[in-house]
């Protein structure tokens, strides 16, 4: 099994919580990339905007930081903004990047 994308420290510190337990949190990431695999397909884990965008996503299913539907929209705006750049990026090569490429598989 892979390293996930963001660890759980990472993803506790962009969301400030510090109640959540860690199964809590490691479920969230693993939902965040099984998100990011169904809305880019195949994607590099180790861009800074895939793993920002795994703090958005597991931050939002953590809890609602949004105060206002302005807050709420500007973040929507930016995920759908990360999904098309990561979706629309040429394809990465292992052998050119010496990077680790999540892909889509059949019944994951």
């Amino acid at each position: 099994m892979a390293d996930p994308i963001i660890t759980i420290a990472e993803a506790r510190a962009y969301a400030h919580d510090n109640e959540s337990t860690d199964e809590e949190m490691a479920e969230y990431i693993a939902l965040a990339e099984e998100y990011m695999t169904g809305a880019i397909g195949t994607y590099d884990p180790k861009k800074k905007r895939a793993r920002h965008l795994a703090k958005l996503l597991v931050c939002d299913f953590n809890t609602e930081r949004s105060t206002t539907a302005k807050d709420a929209n500007t973040r929507a705006l930016l995920v759908s903004s990360l999904i098309l750049q990561l979706k629309t990026e040429p394809p990465v090569s292992n052998l050119d990047t010496g990077t680790t490429v999540t892909e889509v598989t059949d019944g994951a």
